[in-house]
């Protein structure tokens, strides 16, 4: 029987581990990352023209001015869960410690 259950687990495991790396070879191959990286790296021929005009009219500039905003916020609502999971393990964990630590205290007799 245990070995069915970890025959099982195996399979499922090397099926995940083989999706991911089957996922990210063909992203990979396909440039999506290298297109990615190449997006962030260059402006647009708009922002050029923006850069050149500003510098022709002797403004001071600085390239951050010209770079698009990135929008860093990476919150939805599977992460939202981990945060609530990781505060719920968190508040147990530190419960268990400082009531374990009260016990010790308490047999010891401080």
């Amino acid at each position: 029987m245990k070995y069915k259950v970890g025959k099982k687990i195996f399979r499922v495991t090397f099926s995940l581990f083989l999706t991911a790396f089957l996922v990210l070879y063909f992203t990979q191959g396909m440039g999506y990352f290298e297109y990615e990286n190449h997006k962030k790296a260059t402006l647009t021929e708009k922002q050029i023209k923006a850069f050149e005009q500003d510098v022709a009219a002797g403004k001071e500039v600085d390239v951050k001015d010209y770079l698009p905003e990135e929008n860093n916020n990476f919150q939805n609502s599977i992460s939202s869960a981990g945060l609530k999971v990781s505060s719920l393990a968190e508040d147990c964990v530190k419960n268990a410690v400082e009531g374990g630590f009260k016990a010790l205290a308490k047999i010891v007799g401080t």
